[in-house]
C-alpha cells in the first residue's frame, strides 16, 4: 500500500506540473491561467499531503488496497507522457480545457475508490478531504466554460 501511495503522490505532482506548463504555455485569459496555477498548487499540496500520510499515518496492518497498484502505475504512465507531449507541443485552451477536465474525473473516481474502499480510516480520511477538493477543480473548470460560453 505504501508503494500505491507513493504513485499517488507522483499522479498528484505531475498533475500539478501539467497544470504550471498549461499557465505559462496556453494563450489565454489570465482567469484561465490563475485556476491552472491555483490548482497546480493544490496538487502539490495533495502530493505532500499522501506523502506525509504514507510516513507517518498509515496503518498498514488495516489497510485494505481495492485499487491495484498497476492501475495507478498505468495512470501515472499516462500523466507523465501528457506531461512530455505539451512541453513539445503548442496546446491550445480548448483541448487543455478537455486534458485538465479529464484529468479531474480520473483523479476523483482514483480518490473515491481510495476512500471508500480502504479499510484504514485515516487514509480513507484523507481521501475523503482530496476528493471534495478534486470536486471543486472540476467545478471551477465548468463555471469558467460557462462563462466563456455566455460571453459568446
Amino acid at each position: 500500500m505504501k508503494l500505491l501511495l507513493s504513485s499517488c503522490s507522483q499522479i498528484e505532482t505531475i498533475i500539478g506540473d501539467i497544470y504550471r506548463c498549461f499557465a505559462e504555455k496556453v494563450e489565454c485569459a489570465d482567469d484561465l491561467k490563475n485556476i491552472w496555477t491555483k490548482l497546480a498548487e493544490d496538487e502539490d499540496r495533495h502530493a505532500q499531503e499522501i506523502e506525509f500520510f504514507s510516513r507517518l499515518n498509515f496503518d498498514e496492518k488495516s489497510a485494505n488496497e481495492k485499487l491495484p497498484k498497476a492501475r495507478a502505475d498505468r495512470y501515472l504512465s499516462g500523466v507523465k507522457s501528457i506531461l512530455e507531449g505539451i512541453k513539445i507541443t503548442d496546446i491550445k485552451e480548448n483541448e487543455a480545457l478537455r486534458i485538465s477536465q479529464k484529468l479531474e474525473s480520473d483523479l476523483l473516481e482514483v480518490h473515491v475508490t481510495l476512500s471508500v474502499d480502504v479499510l484504514d480510516k485515516k487514509t480513507a480520511e484523507m481521501f475523503s478531504c482530496i476528493v471534495q477538493n478534486e470536486k471543486e477543480h472540476l467545478a471551477e473548470f465548468n463555471r469558467y466554460l460557462e462563462l466563456k460560453n455566455s460571453s459568446h
